[in-house]
């Protein structure tokens, strides 16, 4: 405001002023707050695909193992057993290290 103006015009600036300051901290803090909650769910959706995924994947090389334990007992070669599984012979040959 201007040092000229009269009393209820300075108090009508001084409020104008004083509006828009807390207009403006409360949109930085509900900017602040939406990032955080943004981040928190986040998080939180990360970790439940990265559970999801373990889950999945474990399960799936348990079923490799099942089906690798089978075809070695009919006596399949580990060739004929990589292609039957889908794996390469050097990741077959480590997975039937740990069987």
């Amino acid at each position: 405001y201007q040092k000229n103006e009269k009393g209820d015009v300075k108090v009508c600036r001084a409020l104008d002023e004083m509006f828009e300051e807390s207009t403006n901290k409360g949109i930085q803090m509900g900017i602040k707050q939406g990032i955080k909650q943004g981040i928190e769910q986040g998080i939180e959706q990360g970790i439940e695909q990265g559970i999801e995924q373990g889950i999945e994947r474990g399960v799936k090389n348990t079923q490799i193992k099942i089906a690798i334990k089978m075809l070695v007992r009919n006596n399949q070669t580990l060739e004929e057993i990589s292609e039957i599984v889908g794996l390469d012979l050097d990741a077959l040959r480590e997975l039937k290290k740990n069987i």
